[in-house]
């Protein structure tokens, strides 16, 4: 009968290496597993008996195909050589000790493909886990415990630390290949959780299988929290932890606490039951957590938090002004107590004004920023690194806002406009231009680059030497008819002193004309030629009446709201 094993023996043999490599192994030494995979191969997996296990210590598999009588492929589980020493120790084990006969044997058939990962009984074992956190609310220790029990017998502990990528321990060796296979069947967010447990324990308890970390870290585990959320409870109570989709509005107060002395901190109305305060701040009210990207630096929102932080009678513009309009953008609020007195401040958004005006052949331009009601303040306070400036008027103290975007889109436009003289742009906040050149590109800059928004004042010389930008804006006014199902309504449009119907703007759109030139010898030029196509639309729709009104179904009002707000 021939020998197991015999072509590759053959093929190997004579080999220096071969019998170099060779480990001793008698008959009896080995004991072997057999059975067939889905296309008849014939799978073999040899392990030293108990009494060798030291001197032969790995797993190896071999598939043998029984009709051409070959090996097609080999696995050991210590080496990744396709040649190893147990390898060539095990084909000289079988080519002495075995024949093809045991390829003959009836055998037990198996289905071998490897398209899952992992099996149903570690995926039932992940599914049903939970995470269990103590301590969150305990104010009496320093420490959180993280429980993992239900991941039980996960190797969680090994685990977790392939997940950090550490350096396990000698003993630990033999356990890692089943830890790194049990590991598969975990999340993504399940892997990165264990790898940051291992990374801020404090401790880890094998019996009770849970990892202590500082509170001070806990901040790092939230995030992960809140993608596991469905597997996340609060030990002591059983609860789930929540990470609702509503906004959280939280409020803070400023109270006094002396004569020219106050703190400010959250309000007793917020149940506020443990925070944790980072880059994102999260807010638990018991089991339900809040993320808040609160505009605090970290050392300031843990004093309000704590014990309040504490403010000075200068402090309360900068807060009534600048912190509020930031904590709104997050809608959240800033209370005032009843008895503290904030200084005004004007802290809407100013318009940007330019007043151009001639003076001996040169143009000068002058820059305001305008908080309406006749309250200007010279543009030149832009140079000042601070969001926030004092300018008395009638022995009253005013503060007056400067939006860092107002900042921003006035020094780019200042890096476009043409070389001027700056002697009295601190002072007086004016650049002066002047040479033919300069002031036809300080035109074209202004054309090109000014925003419609701001409001560009020219003198009375100047009004005809420069293009205004206009953003049509229709205004329509409706009104009801004596037919509750029509209503009746004019559309005209508006720039500052001027208005247009809609025909006027319609006869100068046909004429493909860049800019309308109006009686006094100014020229407009309009952005948006898509609001009066907008605005055709609808009286496309409409029946002309005798005047400049136009007749339209009720069922329209949504949309002519709607055009409204272009």
């Amino acid at each position: 009968m021939a020998r197991l094993f015999g072509k590759e023996f053959h093929e190997l043999s004579n080999t220096w290496f071969f019998k170099s490599s060779l480990i001793d192994l008698q008959k009896g030494d080995l004991q072997i597993k057999k059975y067939l995979d889905e296309k008849e191969n014939l799978i073999l997996i040899f392990e030293a008996v108990t009494r060798k296990k030291l001197y032969f210590p790995v797993k190896m598999e071999i598939v043998y195909d029984r009709t051409n009588h070959e090996i097609i492929r080999h696995h050991c589980s210590e080496c990744g050589e396709k040649q190893c020493r147990h390898y060539l120790s095990v084909i000289n084990f079988c080519y002495n000790n075995l024949s093809v006969e045991i390829a003959e044997q009836r055998s037990v058939q198996t289905y071998q493909a490897k398209i899952l990962n992992y099996n149903e009984y570690w995926q039932r074992i992940v599914l049903n886990a939970k995470i269990e956190i103590a301590d969150i609310f305990n104010k009496t220790t320093d420490k959180i415990r993280i429980f993992l029990k239900s991941y039980k017998p996960l190797e969680v502990r090994l685990i977790a630390i392939l997940a950090a990528h550490r350096e396990f321990k000698e003993e630990d060796e033999p356990l890692i290949p089943r830890a790194e296979k049990q590991a598969k069947a975990l999340s993504e967010a399940e892997i990165r959780l264990f790898g940051l447990l291992q990374k801020y324990k404090c401790s880890f308890s094998r019996k009770g299988i849970f990892f202590t970390v500082y509170k001070k870290n806990f901040i790092h585990f939230l995030p992960l929290l809140r993608e596991l959320r469905k597997k996340v409870f609060i030990r002591e109570t059983g609860d789930l932890l929540e990470f609702p989709e509503e906004d959280f509005r939280l409020t803070f107060q400023i109270n006094r606490v002396a004569k020219d002395d106050y703190l400010l901190e959250t309000s007793v109305i917020d149940k506020i039951s443990a925070v944790f305060v980072g880059r994102t701040t999260y807010v638990f009210q018991k089991n339900k957590v809040y993320p808040l990207n609160l505009p605090f630096k970290k050392e300031v929102a843990e004093a309000i938090f704590k014990e309040g932080y504490p403010l000075g009678k200068e402090d309360l513009v900068y807060f009534s002004s600048i912190v509020a309009k930031q904590l709104g953008l997050i809608k959240c609020y800033l209370d005032f107590a009843e008895d503290i007195e904030i200084p005004q401040v004007f802290s809407n958004t100013p318009i940007i004004t330019f007043n151009l005006f001639k003076e001996n052949g040169k143009i000068i331009m002058k820059g305001f920023l305008d908080y309406g009601e006749n309250n200007l303040i010279p543009m030149s306070v832009i140079r000042y690194p601070t969001e926030l400036v004092r300018f008395d008027a009638n022995e009253e103290i005013r503060w007056f806002y400067v939006p860092p975007q107002i900042k921003y889109q006035i020094l780019e436009f200042y890096g476009k406009l043409p070389q001027a003289e700056t002697s009295n742009l601190e002072n007086k906040s004016e650049l002066v231009f002047e040479g033919e050149e300069n002031i036809e590109n300080l035109k074209k800059t202004i054309f090109e680059h000014a925003d419609p928004s701001w409001n560009i004042i020219l003198s009375e010389e100047l009004k005809n030497e420069f293009i205004y930008k206009v953003v049509l804006k229709p205004v329509i006014k409706t009104r009801s008819t004596k037919n509750i199902d029509w209503f009746e309504y004019e559309v005209e449009y508006k720039f500052r002193d001027v208005s247009f119907t809609h025909e006027e703007l319609k006869k100068f759109f046909k004429s493909k004309r860049d800019f309308l030139k109006l009686e006094d010898g100014r020229l407009l030029y309009f952005e948006n030629k898509s609001a009066f196509e907008e605005a055709e639309k609808l009286l496309k729709k409409s029946k002309k009446l005798p005047s400049e009104a136009y007749k339209l179904s009720i069922y329209n009002l949504p949309y002519v709201y709607q055009l409204g707000t272009i």
